[in-house]
């Protein structure tokens, strides 16, 4: 990560950690909630089907404005 440019890396860790999250964590609330010895496959397949559509575009607007607020705001230009 060192060797990209700053302005690569934050993207980066999106791309590495986003699909992490989006698989694990559904699987993760499921175990917690599903009976003993009920398979995991089936019902976690249908909750990332159900939050994936739902997930990324809020991601998209959300990271979007964020991202503009901190350049345009916080982020002041050296003389």
């Amino acid at each position: 990560m060192k060797k990209l440019p700053y302005k690569y890396q934050i993207p980066m860790i999106v791309v590495i950690l986003l699909p992490i999250m989006l698989s694990v964590m559904p699987a993760i609330m499921l175990y917690s909630t599903l009976p003993a010895g009920t398979p995991l496959f089936e019902p976690w397949l249908a909750t990332v089907k159900r939050m994936v559509p739902i997930t990324i575009p809020t991601l998209l607007i959300i990271a979007g404005s964020v991202r503009f607020f901190v350049t345009k705001w916080l982020v002041q230009t050296a003389p």
